[in-house]
């Protein structure tokens, strides 16, 4: 077993360790499966991973013949990366969305994201736990628990809230299980985890990435980021993810674009002269703790050489969230309908009368959001109620955020904490960790415009580079 350290370990510093023959693609595998063990499976039981890739080792393997043959896989190579198990992957790993009645489910091939992953010469370590079909179950469901996988705990506090969906992607993450990992975010299932976990995600602008073959929610809100420990190593594996899918219509825009090396744009400087616009809409909601972080992540923009805009204040904007409920029957439904027919459960329907014949298992928390999706939409998507919701937001996204970055020539708005701006608006949005507030990590939003994450990405790595507020997990109970 190898003594290469894995903790605080990014991207480039590993692939300079394996070129310079310190650690092997192998060793680094195995140490990561050390610590998924030590920390993961007993100890503080934080149970992030929900399944290893049984084929690990011997990508690895292959991976490291390779770089002796002198041959570079791509700018991902050997990196370890855990999914959320809700993105499709075509090898011996399931892909269930945390559904015990997709526990046997195989995919048949792997999701667009992971295709360019594994071109860039990724390592597909694991499947990592979320809450149950990214929290499209129950309104009651607790956060970062699925039915086949059980609760994933905040390694910061054991007992504390670890947010979701994309919970195991954060926790994995934070504790230094992988490399990297990948979440999805409907109504921010990214940031709101990344943020209680005291790591770096990254929202994408609408079309930028493709959600072929992933478990879906929305048609106009889902999105696919990375989950990381830094922000250049979120900007690496966003380069490699980003882009056209002829699967997934909304990237059009994507079509003649070209490719971005993200990490190579990032700038420790790039705040000065920067606008940034303050958001404390909802300040006072926060507790003194937070509020006491906020104000230091605000001098930390003002000392990186920002110029701060005041009186750009939203409260929670409670955008119209029956958008997704109406658009959830049609998308499931669809992606169900393409899986092997080996797979039973085929409708939105066929679930929902699976866990009742199983609802000793599969329903702890009940199943009201599916029912209430089921029986309350057509699933056509011509629903009055849904093309109303539909407009609403976006009305309140051009003459709320659209209007005030354009009027104040914002090149960012700072969002203390969390909002829920860069889910129905369509805009990129990066948390950054701000450090712990009586214990429990908080972080803020940085949001840009829209395919601004060059320049979003820059902003979020110069204040990140002036905050230095990410720490280690404490576990404490």
């Amino acid at each position: 077993m190898s003594d290469f350290s894995v903790e605080e370990l990014t991207i480039a510093r590993y692939q300079q360790a394996l070129r310079g023959g310190a650690v092997s693609t192998r060793e680094l595998v195995l140490v990561y499966l050390e610590r998924i063990a030590a920390i993961d499976k007993s100890g503080p039981c934080i149970n992030a991973v929900l399944e290893l890739n049984p084929d690990a080792l011997f990508l690895a393997d292959y991976m490291d013949q390779q770089l002796r043959r002198g041959n570079l896989l791509g700018p991902l190579h050997g990196v370890p990366i855990l999914l959320k198990d809700n993105i499709s992957t075509g090898d011996r790993t399931h892909t269930t969305a945390g559904a015990l009645a997709f526990r046997d489910h195989y995919a048949v091939e792997d999701s667009h994201v992971v295709k360019k992953l594994r071109q860039a010469g990724a390592l597909i370590l694991g499947k990592a736990n979320l809450i149950e079909l990214a929290n499209f179950v129950s309104t009651t469901m607790r956060r970062g628990y699925s039915s086949l996988g059980g609760l994933t705990k905040n390694p910061y506090k054991l007992s504390g809230y670890p947010s979701g969906s994309s919970t195991g992607s954060a926790v994995a993450a934070a504790a230094n299980l992988t490399l990297a990992t990948l979440g999805t975010d409907t109504t921010g299932s990214i940031l709101y985890p990344s943020s209680y976990n005291c790591v770096v995600g990254v929202k994408p602008s609408r079309g930028l990435v493709s959600r072929g073959g992933v478990c879906p929610i929305s048609l106009t809100l889902d999105t696919v980021g990375p989950i990381t420990r830094t922000v250049e190593d979120a900007a690496r594996i966003l380069s490699v993810i980003e882009g056209y899918d002829p699967g997934d219509p909304s990237t059009l825009l994507r079509k003649d674009e070209p490719g971005h090396d993200y990490a190579a744009a990032l700038d420790k400087n790039a705040l000065r002269g920067a606008r940034v616009g303050l958001n404390m809409g909802y300040y006072a909601e926060l507790s003194p703790a937070e509020q006491k972080l906020a104000d230091r992540a605000v001098e930390a923009l003002k000392e990186a050489g920002a110029v701060l805009v005041e009186g750009c204040d939203f409260p929670m904007m409670n955008y119209n969230a029956d958008v997704a409920v109406y658009e959830f029957k049609a998308c499931l439904n669809d992606y169900l309908g393409h899986l092997s027919p080996a797979n039973p459960v085929r409708t939105l329907e066929d679930l929902i009368a699976w866990n009742h014949a199983h609802a000793d298992q599969a329903l702890k928390y009940g199943q009201d959001r599916l029912e209430q999706c089921q029986y309350r939409t057509s699933g056509a998507l011509t629903d009055p109620e849904y093309i109303r919701a539909l407009l609403e937001n976006e009305r309140v996204t051009n003459t709320g955020i659209l209007r005030v970055m354009e009027e104040q020539r914002l090149d960012a708005l700072f969002c203390p904490k969390l909002t829920d701006l860069p889910a129905f608006s369509g805009l990129p949005a990066v948390n950054v960790p701000a450090g712990l507030a009586d214990g429990v990590p908080m972080g803020i939003t940085l949001i840009g415009h829209r395919f601004g994450e060059e320049r979003l990405l820059a902003l979020a790595y110069a204040y990140e580079q002036t905050a230095c507020a990410r720490v280690l997990p404490t576990y404490e109970p």
